[in-house]
């Protein structure tokens, strides 16, 4: 028969008491996932924060690929999930693939692991600051934007710079910080007005 996505790991373990439970199991997975990088416009492993939030937000066995986009193969028959005009719908491509040419143009890279069962939105709102960069919603879309001044080949332009502080969850007192998303059907257009001196 045929096993798809299928896992195999081996344990052997001898009879020599030194193991006498196992409380957790972990694996290693030295080439990564298989995912959709945006920079080489091919699937493989990759270490860029927009192409590990591409797969989390588009794979169907390993995301919310279910709820989000849509799943196609790969030219080379490996499941890869590249872009398509259904995953436009709900994520900002182009703004994925700018992300990304800043990221790889200025190194920064995330070797991370996932521990164990996290809301996608969360997990990936905590982590884009360490980047540099901001995960968004906008126009009902995901989005990951660089949050400081760059060319186009992706090189932070130190001349553009005028940050005076940048505060989001890893430089703030602690619980402080919080991302609340609202169902659909709680928008609606606010108009607003401010004064100030």
């Amino acid at each position: 028969g045929n096993y798809n996505n299928l896992s195999l790991m081996g344990l052997v373990l001898q009879s020599n008491g030194q193991f006498p439970s196992i409380d957790q199991l972990r694996a290693w997975m030295p080439y990564g996932v298989n995912c959709y990088r945006f920079v080489e416009d091919n699937c493989g492993p990759s270490n860029l924060l927009t192409d590990l939030a591409f797969y989390l937000l588009t794979d169907k066995d390993n995301g919310a690929g279910a709820f989000i986009g849509d799943s196609t193969m790969d030219w080379d028959g490996n499941t890869c999930h590249r872009p398509s005009a259904a995953d436009e719908l709900m994520i900002n491509v182009e703004g994925f693939r700018d992300a990304s040419y800043f990221l790889n143009a200025n190194r920064l890279f995330f070797d991370g692991a996932i521990a164990e069962r996290t809301n996608v939105r969360d997990y990936l709102s905590q982590l884009a600051p360490t980047m540099l960069c901001d995960f968004e919603i906008a126009n009902g879309q995901f989005n990951i934007r660089p949050v400081v001044p760059h060319d186009e080949a992706g090189f932070i332009d130190p001349y553009n710079l005028s940050v005076a502080g940048y505060f989001g969850a890893g430089n703030i007192i602690d619980g402080s910080f919080s991302v609340q998303f609202f169902e659909k059907n709680a928008l609606r257009d606010v108009r607003l007005e401010v004064l100030y001196r």
